[in-house]
């Protein structure tokens, strides 16, 4: 019986791992928009487009997979950033870019820039 729990218990953590973005992720994204370590992005690096359990994708990150399909990549590059940047994946007024710019998440509509944003891109 121990035994099974623990064969269960191993699968669930392999499975989770899989599922959240690894370094091959956040870092370029990271690098991209130079989010601080120490910033609010910074300090919720997978909450940027995982939902709270950190398993499913959340509107920003949606967006940022149907990207990834229409470029056809499966790695994170400039190009699927700059394609999202427009969109207003939380629908709160304000698109994706001045989001980031403003240490805000595109992923949580009740997150606000700290700075002063522009208005959203209408949504496609």
């Amino acid at each position: 019986m121990k035994l099974v729990v623990l064969a269960a218990a191993g699968t669930l953590a392999v499975l989770g791992a899989a599922a959240m973005a690894g370094p091959e992720m956040v870092v370029p994204f990271h690098r991209h928009y130079n989010i601080k370590p120490d910033s609010r992005l910074g300090k919720l690096p997978c909450l940027v487009c995982h939902l709270p359990d950190n398993v499913r994708l959340g509107p920003y990150g949606m967006d940022m997979q149907r990207a990834m399909r229409a470029l056809k990549t499966t790695t994170m590059t400039p190009a699927v950033l700059r394609r999202i940047e427009r969109l207003d994946s939380d629908r709160d007024g304000v698109n994706n870019l001045a989001e980031l710019r403003g240490d805000s998440s595109p992923n949580d509509r009740r997150m606000r820039p700290a700075r002063p944003a522009r208005p959203a891109a209408p949504r496609r």
